[in-house]
């Protein structure tokens, strides 16, 4: 087929009209300040394009009107266009929302909260900050539900326009490289700068020398923004430092996680290090972002199941007895489920079966549960007929 144009001409002025004042009830601006006069200006200087009377309008809702189309009538078109937005984003005030705006744009498709701050990795405080503040002046909308999902979904053109007004920018172009890997995942060694980098600060960290490790490291960061395998060095750095950094580590271990780095030994580590410091509702959090990446994974599940005992002992001493059942039952659940998992995905779960049968041992003990504890050594000791310790607790359970 031959190529054909289509000339699409702007509204008339009384279609523009319509136009502007369904625009002034969807972003709730007192249609009492377009008069006749300022309606034919905004239809002249935008030539009745309902994409530059929005784009306009937007503009009016943060500055004064007669300001906003002299602004726009001396840039003029598309050059207006970017003008409105940039300024529009100069008056929002956190840098949050612009990066969520940002974030917003770059996804192809509607957006969840979940993804907005694996994208940018701002907490879910700091993102629905700035997801008001950008939907105080119309630049993301309302979520819908997509797919059973609450999801926020940018104008198409406003997208195209932050992508003009933004797209050289590092910041745009280090969260185009954090949505890719949020949305298919990351393949690890397949960089070999990163491979040289991260060699080098594990000869580092064999000599102790941890702050030439972390130097190293964020530097990496600096050229190879949200890389989750430089995150998760930087989360084990200071899990190994001396004293051990905390909270530095959390904070990196968190976002590595945001981004689906797919190292189950990450978890392992992340883990160990609330385990010593007793944290087991962290290590609950810990072990539920693990799940959403391996749901199956051995480890994670009784990993969970011994926080969750923790938690138990420490409410039935305080004397709240229907919630220790609850947290006990909840990790019987998960124990069963490791029990039954096939997962292989690291060395210690190839062996992590008798752990295993002693937590539902313990669990069943909490519960007075005499049959679960009977019917769990029996399977243990069916599993592991030369188990030593499989016996003696059926000596004592038995005598």
């Amino acid at each position: 087929m031959g190529g054909s144009t289509i000339h699409v001409e702007g509204f008339n002025k009384e279609d523009a009209k319509q136009f502007i004042v369904s625009r002034c009830n969807l972003m709730n601006l007192d249609t009492a300040m377009f008069t006749d006069e300022i309606m034919a200006d905004i239809t002249r200087i935008t030539e009745g394009s309902p994409l530059y009377i929005e784009d306009l309008m937007r503009l009016i809702s943060v500055i004064p009107v007669k300001e906003a189309i002299r602004q726009w009538e001396d840039k003029g078109g598309n050059d207006a266009r970017r003008y409105a937005l940039g300024r529009e984003c100069d008056l929002l005030e956190t840098e949050g929302a612009r990066r969520v705006l940002m974030a917003a744009s770059i996804c192809k498709n509607a957006i969840s909260f979940v993804e907005l701050e694996a994208i940018t990795g701002y907490s879910s405080k700091i993102i629905t900050e700035s997801l008001n503040e950008l939907q105080r002046i119309f630049l993301v909308p309302k979520p819908r539900i997509i797919e059973g999902e609450e999801r926020f979904e940018v104008n198409v053109n406003t997208k195209m326009l932050v992508r003009e007004v933004y797209g050289h920018f590092d910041r745009y172009r280090n969260m185009e490289a954090a949505c890719q890997i949020v949305n298919e995942g990351y393949k690890t060694n397949g960089n070999v700068d990163i491979n040289a980098i991260l060699r080098q600060v594990s000869f580092l960290n064999k000599d102790f020398k941890f702050q030439e490790s972390e130097q190293l490291l964020l530097n990496a960061l600096e050229k190879y923004h949200s890389n989750p395998e430089i995150i998760c060095a930087l989360a084990e750095l200071y899990c190994s430092w001396k004293p051990p950094r905390t909270t530095d580590a959390r904070g990196y271990f968190n976002r590595a996680c945001q981004l689906k780095f797919p190292k189950i030994e990450m978890y392992e580590k992340w883990i160990s290090m609330e385990f010593t410091r007793k944290e087991w509702t962290k290590i609950v959090e810990a072990t539920e972002k693990g799940l959403k990446i391996f749901p199956e994974s051995k480890l994670l599940l009784y990993l969970s199941a011994k926080a969750r005992i923790e938690i138990g002992k420490e409410q039935s001493s305080r004397l709240f007895h229907s919630k220790a059942m609850k947290e006990f039952a909840e990790a019987k659940q998960l124990l069963k489920s490791s029990l039954e998992s096939k997962s292989a995905f690291c060395e210690t779960e190839k062996r992590l079966n008798p752990e295993i049968y002693k937590e539902l041992i313990n669990v069943c003990q909490f519960a007075d549960d005499k049959s679960g504890i009977d019917y769990y050594l029996w399977r243990w000791r069916s599993e592991n007929p030369d188990s030593r310790e499989a016996d003696k607790l059926w000596k004592i359970f038995n005598q």
